[in-house]
């Protein structure tokens, strides 16, 4: 079968790339977002710093980054403007195994399995000739990757590699300082049903706007009350007033300051297409440690191509596929690599 590689799979929704292409150095890399592609995605945007915004829930996980775009609802006055904030958040990379119906599919997991009893090994589906395993961690070391493509070997009809892998969300808010009217505050399991147990955010919201009264004022807006924007909210909603004129910055820091005495984090609204993957797909279908120039062999010309790429990689260059290959030893391709494969086709071993 020959070999494929899958550069970057990206959903429409998102438009941008985890990684590019990789070259030589390239498997110094993965596991990281190109940082310069994602500015030039949100170049627009202030960046911030997820752990210090709690009031979005956002420190709760690890978010590698977190971006704020500001525009204008129906006013020239900054307070009235919604603000998007945009999350990209690290997910399990995976290893999908398609195989023939004909195969126990029972030992392969078995044998993957040992390689760390943390991996999440999910027969996920069959077809009338073919069934699925994925492989879930939340980072794959090369030489593990290695490992599994040497466990199922020629029982796989294809081998996908999806590394980089994050989720792509946006958090959009109306008016930075507005509110749930409830909060969820316990489940109750009772006899085979469970009960959602609510508590009103007002008595909360409303002492903070009595504490603070030079600041901000309360209000309640509802469905067919037109609120301080103009718009008819489409749920009962609490809002902390601005006093007077804030920056936008200035109002995401009185969310913060809200968040930190009362625990009440704004409300906010995604739409549907707001979450998307990123991440990267390498096809090891045909995987062959050593193969820098993917003919299916291992020979002299590996080493001759590794040598080449890293002692001029302006214009000689591996494909992804071939940049993992090379990496003979599972440590960043290096010219230890070309020497290794050389060692071993001469019969030398260490």
């Amino acid at each position: 079968m020959k070999k494929r590689i899958i550069s970057t799979v990206l959903s429409a929704v998102t438009a941008i790339s985890a990684v590019t292409a990789m070259n030589t150095n390239a498997l110094f890399g993965w596991g990281t977002l190109v940082e310069e592609e994602i500015e030039e995605k949100f170049k627009k945007c202030i960046k911030l710093d997820a752990k210090e915004y709690e009031c979005f829930n956002l420190a709760k996980s690890e978010y590698p980054n977190l971006y704020m775009y500001t525009y204008n609802l129906n006013s020239t006055i900054e307070p009235n403007s919604r603000i998007v904030i945009y999350v990209l958040l690290k997910t399990d990379d995976s290893i999908w195994i398609e195989v023939g119906k004909d195969i126990d599919t029972s030992e392969i997991e078995k044998q993957i399995k040992a390689l760390d009893e943390g991996f999440e090994v999910v027969k996920t589906y069959a077809t009338s000739d073919t069934s699925y395993i994925k492989v879930l961690s939340e980072e794959f070391p090369i030489e593990t990757v290695k490992e599994i493509c040497e466990i199922v070997g020629d029982k796989a009809i294809k081998t996908d590699y999806n590394f980089n892998s994050y989720r792509y969300d946006n958090l959009q808010f109306d008016y930075i300082t507005g509110y749930d009217d409830n909060r969820v505050v316990d489940i109750i399991e009772k006899d085979g049903y469970r009960e959602v147990i609510h508590e009103s955010n007002e008595e909360i919201l409303t002492e903070y706007a009595e504490k603070h009264s030079d600041e901000v004022e309360f209000e309640y807006f509802y469905p067919s009350k037109e609120d301080h924007r103009g718009f008819e909210p489409w749920t009962g909603t609490y809002y902390l007033i601005p006093k007077k004129e804030l920056t936008t910055m200035e109002h995401l820091e009185l969310a913060k300051d809200i968040y930190e005495e009362t625990g009440l984090s704004p409300f906010f609204y995604s739409h549907e297409s707001a979450s998307a993957p990123i991440s990267s797909t390498l096809d090891l279908t045909n995987y062959l440690n050593g193969d820098a120039n993917c003919d299916n062999i291992q020979s002299m010309a590996d080493a001759a191509s590794i040598f080449q790429a890293i002692g001029n990689p302006d214009k000689y260059s591996l494909s992804d596929l071939g940049a993992f290959n090379a990496d003979f030893a599972n440590d960043g391709l290096t010219p230890d690599d070309a020497i290794a494969i050389q060692k071993r086709l001469a019969g030398i071993t260490e």
